[in-house]
């Protein structure tokens, strides 16, 4: 058997399917353990539809990328530019990692590392000078990644899940 390397790409129209599907599964294996009640469903089955993700890629501050292990997806993340949270400086240019999903089979497997590099390339080479994502206080494993991979806790933001908020983590690495 060969072993392939995982390639990060672009994504494009043609991957919205898939990415809608990548990011339910995902969101429902990382979270669903914890959330039992009908906000949660509905917010899964609201949040990652194709019409939502095609929608978001046609943002012009969004772009999406995809990884695969030779033709197998294993992962993906979508990089935002131009939101601020109040606990960051607001002068200095920021790229968010509003989502880095890695499906749960592939996990442990150095992929998210590769996505957070893929990132950080992205933001030198925009000019960026900070990276920043958000994570739930309670995913420990997420948050420890993170800080291995040289975030941390810069403060608190919001997050939406239908009639819930919730208070996540920013995490934040200058670059």
């Amino acid at each position: 058997m060969i072993a392939h390397t995982p390639h990060i790409r672009r994504a494009g129209r043609e991957d919205v399917p898939l990415l809608a599907a990548m990011g339910k599964s995902t969101f429902w294996d990382t979270y669903a353990s914890y959330h039992s009640d009908q906000n949660f469903v509905d917010y899964t089955e609201s949040a990652f539809t194709p019409e939502v993700i095609a929608r978001e890629m046609e943002e012009e501050d969004c772009t999406f990328f995809l990884v695969e292990e030779g033709q197998t997806p294993v992962a993906y993340m979508k990089l935002r530019r131009g939101r601020n949270p109040d606990c960051l400086p607001a002068d200095v240019p920021k790229l968010e990692i509003q989502r880095l999903y890695v499906l749960k089979e592939w996990q442990g497997k150095q992929i998210g590392g590769q996505l957070i590099r893929h990132a950080l390339d992205t933001a030198l080479a925009e000019q960026r000078k900070i990276v920043w994502l958000t994570a739930w206080p309670q995913n420990e494993a997420a948050i420890r990644f993170y800080q291995r991979q040289g975030f941390a806790i810069s403060g608190t933001i919001g997050f939406v899940m239908k009639d819930l908020v919730e208070q996540d983590y920013v995490m934040s690495v200058f670059v």
